[in-house]
């Protein structure tokens, strides 16, 4: 999912919710590297100044039934309904 559909530059996420402005992320085993960490970095902070919420999802979250990933989708959708969260 591209961020900005309009911004050619902006960067794309693995799955996102435009509409609570959630990015999430899975890591995979290629995300180790010294070089794609720093890309990551770079990406994860393109949206969190834009105000996204980044959600890295591990191996951990998938043997866990993405209990936690859900927990954190479904507190931004809450906070950005009553206008908690910017």
């Amino acid at each position: 999912m591209l961020a900005d559909p309009e911004d050619q530059w902006s960067p794309a996420a693995d799955l996102g919710y435009r509409q609570w402005k959630i990015a999430m992320q899975h890591d995979g085993a290629h995300h180790r590297t010294p070089e794609q960490q720093e890309r990551d970095a770079r990406r994860d902070a393109w949206f969190q100044a834009r105000g996204w919420m980044v959600i890295r999802v591990t191996a951990a979250d998938i043997r866990d039934g993405y209990t936690r990933v859900i927990a954190l989708v479904k507190g931004r959708a809450r906070a950005m309904a009553t206008g908690q969260a910017a």
